[in-house]
């Protein structure tokens, strides 16, 4: 699990946490600024393909 919080980290290039729970879990991305929060929406509407 570690590691797929480095790689996304990486990735991304902020701070990533994946929570496990007993019927799925969830992914934070944390960001700082609004600036941020474009650049990141950008990255993952990209890797979408959108």
């Amino acid at each position: 699990m570690a590691d797929t919080e480095d790689r996304l980290r990486r990735l991304l290039g902020t701070k990533v946490k994946i929570k496990k729970g007993r019927r799925g879990g969830k992914i934070e991305i944390g960001f700082y600024s609004s600036e941020e929060l474009d650049r990141l929406l950008e990255l993952l509407f990209y890797c979408k393909g959108s």
